[in-house]
C-alpha cells in the first residue's frame, strides 16, 4: 500500500479523518470493522465484526469506489484495513479525556465515532480497490 497515496488524498479531500479501506465478500465482512458510506464517500457507519441482520446492514454499491457492477455485486461490503490519517485537531481532541468513554476500554467516544465519522461532513473514506 502507498502511504503517502492515502496522505495525498486525505489532504485533498480536507477530511478530518481518513480510512483505507478494502471492498470484501459477505463471507469475509464479519471479520472486520465495516463502514457504510455515502454516495460520495463520506463514512456514515462504522462497525465492528458485525454478524446478522447488522451485517447486512452495512451493504453498499462499491461501484461508487471504481468496482465493476459485477465486482461490486461480489464485495459488497468496505472493510477497514486499520489505517487512519487524521488531522491533527481532531485527532487531539479525541485523545482528550473528554474523546474517551467513561469507564470503558471502547476508546474514542465521541461524534466521529459514535455517530459516523462523517457528522461533521469530512470523513472519507479511502478505498484499495487492486
Amino acid at each position: 500500500m502507498d502511504y503517502m497515496e492515502l496522505v495525498q488524498k486525505h489532504i485533498d479531500s480536507c477530511a478530518d479523518i481518513s480510512v483505507s479501506c478494502l471492498p470484501v465478500n459477505g463471507s469475509r465482512a464479519s471479520d472486520f470493522g465495516l463502514v457504510k458510506v455515502d454516495e460520495r464517500g463520506r463514512i456514515r457507519q462504522f462497525l465492528e465484526k458485525p454478524n446478522g441482520e447488522l451485517l447486512r446492514s452495512k451493504h453498499v454499491d462499491t461501484s461508487v469506489f471504481g468496482l465493476s457492477a459485477q465486482e461490486a455485486r461480489e464485495f459488497p461490503y468496505i472493510a477497514s484495513m486499520g489505517i487512519y490519517v487524521f488531522k491533527i485537531d481532531v485527532l487531539i481532541k479525541l485523545l482528550s479525556p473528554e474523546g474517551f468513554s467513561n469507564g470503558s476500554n471502547d476508546g474514542p467516544k465521541s461524534q466521529h465515532f459514535e455517530n459516523g465519522i462523517s457528522n461533521s461532513g469530512t470523513g472519507r473514506v479511502s478505498v484499495k480497490t487492486s
